[in-house]
C-alpha cells in the first residue's frame, strides 16, 4: 500500500542546486551577487584553500573562485549561499526555493623569507542552514 507521504514524488520536475557568492578578495575581485555556474561541489570532504607558488601566489578554492596575489600578500573573502530549489511538474511552473546553506571563505597568505605563509591558518568552514524560500540573486557570472 502506497503511503500518503509520498504523492509528492509525484509531483516533482527537477532539483537544483544554484551557488551565488560575494567576493571581497585583494587585490582583485569578482564583485556581489556573482553565480557561481558549476552544480554544487563534488569534492568529498571539508572545504579546502591551496596556495599555489609562482611569481605572486594563488589561492584557490578548490574549484574556484580564486585570487592571484600581488608580490606581498593576498586574500580569498568569500560569502557563498548554495539554495536548494525544485520545480513542480506543472507546465510553467516555477522554481521554489526550500531553503539555503551558507558559508564563508576568508584567508590571507603572505611572503615571507620562508616562502608563501597562511597569516592566520584559515578558521574551518562551517555550513549553516536557513530555512527560507528566498530565490537566488546574482548580476554576473563566474568565469576563470
Amino acid at each position: 500500500m502506497k503511503r500518503k507521504n509520498d504523492d509528492w514524488k509525484r509531483e516533482l520536475k527537477t532539483t537544483d542546486f544554484t551557488t551565488a557568492f560575494n567576493d571581497q578578495s585583494y587585490p582583485t575581485n569578482d564583485g556581489s551577487n556573482v553565480l557561481d555556474p558549476p552544480v554544487f561541489y563534488d569534492v568529498p570532504g571539508p572545504a579546502t584553500v591551496q596556495v599555489l607558488p609562482a611569481t605572486g601566489a594563488t589561492l584557490r578554492l578548490w574549484d574556484g573562485p580564486d585570487e592571484t596575489t600581488s608580490s606581498t600578500y593576498g586574500t580569498l573573502v568569500l560569502q557563498f549561499s548554495d539554495y536548494i530549489r525544485f520545480q513542480p511538474r506543472t507546465d510553467y511552473a516555477i522554481w521554489v526555493t526550500l531553503g539555503k546553506v551558507t558559508w564563508d571563505v576568508n584567508v590571507k597568505v603572505v611572503n615571507t623569507s620562508g616562502g608563501w605563509k597562511f597569516d592566520p591558518l584559515p578558521p574551518p568552514i562551517i555550513a549553516t542552514p536557513i530555512e527560507t524560500d528566498e530565490q537566488p540573486y546574482w548580476t554576473s557570472i563566474y568565469t576563470r
